[in-house]
């Protein structure tokens, strides 16, 4: 959220529990922003344009329309060049330095992405492989280890091993959840472990219960139904129906 004024009489700074501060934040009034209650003082970070919670969440950040909540989140330490960002968990965007337009949400989420733009992780430990950019991930530790980009993952552990393969799809548990090797890329996997296993292959595409749950140097195969090419070590091949 962008806070878009303060209001009279509230200066911008660092404040600790119990204090309160009623602020508009992107044109709703009234909303509070207080430290965490009742337990130690956790401060709070309040600018024109910023707002960061949490110890350390936000420190030495001189940058636009950036919202940090959690210990270390909201680029904690060294953030001096990105612009709109969001981050909300523990750790979340702590690393981050110049990217931008990037939304974490759950600890430890995105967390070493450094200069990397237009990611969106939810859920614990989504996007925490390294630096990258226009990612979705959604589910537990969906793009876990991943390092490249333009990747989409929902699910629980949703391309969760997945390295430096390129243009994949996965949607449902464990889908694509191991997609390795120099030359996999192009892959979409929908369906409960669909994929979970992916050595070395691209271009398939797979819908469905455990469909090609075995895929090894396998390209342009497609598999449809529950159960649909389990083990497949081919290319080009078709199989509808369980």
């Amino acid at each position: 959220p962008n806070i878009t004024h303060l209001p009279s009489g509230v200066a911008a700074g660092t404040y600790a529990y119990p204090t309160s501060v009623t602020v508009d934040i992107s044109g709703h009034t009234s909303a509070i922003v207080a430290g965490t209650a009742p337990g130690p003082s956790i401060p709070f970070i309040l600018s024109a344009t910023d707002l960061y919670v949490g110890t350390a969440a936000g420190t030495n950040s001189a940058v636009l329309n950036n919202t940090g909540v959690g210990q270390g989140g909201g680029l904690g330490l060294v953030n001096v060049g990105g612009d709109n960002n969001t981050a909300y968990g523990y750790e979340s965007l702590h690393a981050l330095v110049a990217g931008q337009a990037n939304t974490c949400v759950g600890a430890v989420t995105g967390d070493l992405i450094v200069n990397g733009t237009n990611n969106t992780g939810v859920g614990y430990a989504t996007l925490n492989g390294g630096d990258t950019s226009e990612n979705t991930a959604l589910g537990a530790f969906a793009l876990n280890a991943s390092l490249a980009s333009g990747l989409t993952a929902v699910g629980y552990r949703a391309l969760a091993t997945n390295t430096t393969a390129t243009g994949g799809t996965a949607v449902g548990y464990r889908a694509l959840a191991s997609c390795t090797g120099p030359t996999s890329q192009g892959n979409t996997a929908v369906g409960y472990n669909s994929q979970p296993v992916s050595t070395n292959s691209s271009g398939n595409t797979s819908l469905g219960y455990q469909t090609l749950l075995q895929l090894v140097n396998g390209t342009d195969n497609t598999a449809v139904g529950t159960n649909a090419l389990q083990a497949c070590t081919g290319i080009s091949n078709t199989a509808v129906g369980t």
